[in-house]
């Protein structure tokens, strides 16, 4: 997948009519709604943002491109949220979340291995390699558990289209300072500032994607001084007004200080990206930290002996906690 540049003058050739647009959102809201829900039960949600932060300076290695890390992130919570996964365990099945996204959002064969993957900022494990069965057997789980289904459009899907498709002649008449191509990428780098806070806040997984990606929208539009800033086109694309938006309103406020202090002391961020977006890499000291660094040992693989329990479990929708789980990755080993 190509430059920023390179993706909207190839959508720009595409010249998308209205019906278009439509007919492609529609498409994305039919999608939307086959998501897993989330209920914020999983058992491993302190190390969440650990890991996380570690998916990101994968997909910074290997120019993997926000589409992806954001499929990948669904993939991890969705599973975390229905599994107890052992704490060692957790770098597995992040791993085969990104490899799994990176397979299906990727536009190209190159794609790394598992392996790969897995050894980024993890040095303890360097000489060592995860076998093909165990490879096989954890990603077989996570797409069993998808139901084979990765047709999910998450909030960057969402972003991604109000950025291609989400300013008008009217806008860059009100911007003559700016070349279309310069206030396109204003545009995206208000959106994806918001939405690399926004991997971190468990709670933008209480709101559908499309909601929380049209506030981005709207107050990114804000920012430029673009007015409306919730066009009427795209009021009645997605049928909502900004009155509606206001539980969305109220998570994204949250990260209005965030970018604040980024922009007050953080340098500019790494442009090394390849995508619709570049993935951003600075953070504020207060979301870089954890319960633990991902280099601890608690976050690392390790092989298990025979006397140790199964790392994942999975809970039971009828069940109390103690009871009625499945074993899961009980003969994973490191070979």
């Amino acid at each position: 997948m190509g430059s920023i540049d390179n993706l909207m003058m190839r959508h720009c050739n595409f010249e998308w009519t209205e019906e278009y647009e439509l007919e492609f959102f529609v498409s994305l809201i039919a999608q939307e709604k086959q998501r897993k829900g989330n209920y914020m039960l999983s058992p491993q949600k302190e190390y969440r943002n650990e890991l996380v932060l570690w998916m990101k300076s994968v997909c910074k290695e290997f120019s993997f491109n926000l589409l992806t890390l954001h499929l990948a992130c669904y993939i991890l919570d969705s599973f975390m949220d229905e599994h107890e996964i052992r704490p060692f365990r957790l770098r597995l099945v992040a791993t085969a979340a990104l490899s799994i996204a990176a397979k299906f959002e990727e536009k190209t064969s190159d794609v790394p291995t598992f392996n790969e993957m897995f050894i980024i900022e993890n040095p303890h494990n360097m000489e060592q390699a995860i076998s093909k069965d165990v490879i096989f057997q954890i990603e077989l789980r996570v797409f069993r558990y998808l139901d084979w289904n990765l047709h999910v459009p998450t909030v960057a899907h969402f972003v991604y289209f109000f950025l291609v498709t989400g300013l008008t002649e009217a806008d860059f008449n009100q911007r003559p300072e700016f070349t279309e191509n310069e206030l396109r990428l204003a545009l995206r780098d208000h959106l994806q500032e918001m939405l690399d806070h926004m991997l971190l806040d468990l709670w933008s997984l209480k709101v559908s994607p499309s909601w929380m990606a049209s506030v981005c929208f709207i107050k990114a539009r804000h920012h430029l001084g673009l007015h409306p800033v919730w066009p009427l086109k795209f009021e009645q694309l997605t049928k909502l007004s900004i009155i509606n938006l206001q539980p969305a309103f109220k998570i994204a406020q949250r990260y209005d200080k965030l970018l604040v202090y980024q922009h007050e002391e953080s340098s500019p961020n790494d442009s090394g990206y390849r995508s619709a977006f570049s993935t951003p890499d600075s953070l504020p000291p207060q979301e870089a930290s954890g319960p633990a660094c991902l280099t601890s040992v608690r976050m690392q693989f390790c092989p298990m002996s025979q006397e140790q329990s199964p790392s994942v479990t999975a809970r039971s929708s009828e069940d109390s906690d103690d009871c009625g789980r499945r074993e899961l990755f009980d003969d994973c080993e490191m070979k």
